[in-house]
């Protein structure tokens, strides 16, 4: 999924004369391609149960959890501290406030791309499993779910 998202995006930015050149890298060895020369970084976030709060509270730089997601609020004043505020805060309206300039920010700035809402496939044996249901969390398997014949 994510593959198929950076090469269309990188074919669409070469019609108008940006060139990107896609390299996967894993997830262990990001933090040393970080500081290298790059464009643009693409990655999925944590996925239905934990967006957007845990993606967002990894945008602090104080104390650093993902150096990646980090950059997202590079260019905000005191983005750490308007986060600490968040993840404290009570008022739904206010939460939400919060939230939408976090998410306008990091778009508008074009610093960090979140891709949510990822396909995950199941292969099963047909024979022995007569389906599988997804969850609200499709990349964890519920055995569950799991109706066999």
């Amino acid at each position: 999924m994510v593959d198929d998202l950076v090469m269309a995006l990188s074919s669409q930015l070469k019609e108008i004369g940006m060139e990107i050149i896609p390299k996967g890298v894993e997830l262990a060895v990001f933090p040393d391609e970080l500081q290298t020369d790059f464009t643009l970084a693409l990655e999925m976030t944590y996925g239905i149960s934990w967006d957007p709060y845990t993606t967002i509270s990894n945008m602090t730089t104080e104390p650093l959890k993902d150096l990646k997601l980090a950059q997202a609020l590079a260019f905000v004043d005191d983005g750490s501290e308007l986060i600490r505020k968040l993840n404290v805060m009570s008022n739904d309206e206010e939460i939400q406030e919060t939230y939408s300039f976090i998410l306008n920010e990091i778009h508008d700035q074009a610093i960090f791309i979140p891709i949510s809402y990822t396909r995950e496939p199941v292969v099963f044996n047909n024979k022995k499993i007569k389906e599988y249901a997804f969850n609200s969390s499709p990349a964890y398997i519920e055995v569950a779910e799991i109706s066999l014949i």
